[in-house]
């Protein structure tokens, strides 16, 4: 499955505004974790971003930073609610996907300044964060 099938089939019912932006994070004490995010407008790249070394110290950390990343720079690209964007946020982390959606508990001492960092700066996005299964990730961000 190609990327442009799997945001072809995401945006099918999306309006023009809608940003999907899909994000991972990884760790390996090699690399000290890593992120990456891609961000369709009108299914069209508009960032493809990825970073090693962003100090995380799990797998969850790293998707915590990927996702804070991620909206970090949809707020300063100006994809806000106010401008009138929807976001639609993907990660293959159903821990994160659940936790920031207020599902699930946060129990690592760790992760709970990442998402509340997460809370503070979607603020300003009118957005939801939904899950997606792993090859979809795979297909879109190539790892």
């Amino acid at each position: 499955m190609n990327y442009r099938d799997v945001i072809l089939e995401m945006l099918e019912c999306a309006c023009d505004k809608t940003i999907i932006c899909v994000q991972d994070g990884g760790y390996s004490p090699a690399i000290n974790g890593y992120y990456s995010f891609i961000v369709f407008a009108e299914s069209e790249i508009v960032a493809n971003i990825s970073r090693q070394l962003c100090n995380a110290e799990t797998s969850n950390e790293a998707e915590y930073l990927a996702l804070i990343e991620s909206v970090k720079w949809l707020v300063e690209h100006g994809y806000t609610g106010e401008d009138g964007f929807n976001v639609i946020l993907y990660s293959d982390s159903q821990l994160l996907v659940n936790q920031v959606n207020g599902k699930w508990k946060i129990k690592a001492r760790n992760l709970f300044p990442l998402a509340l960092k997460v809370w503070q700066l979607s603020k300003s996005l009118t957005s939801q964060l939904e899950w997606l299964p792993r090859e979809k990730v795979e297909a879109l961000l190539g790892h």
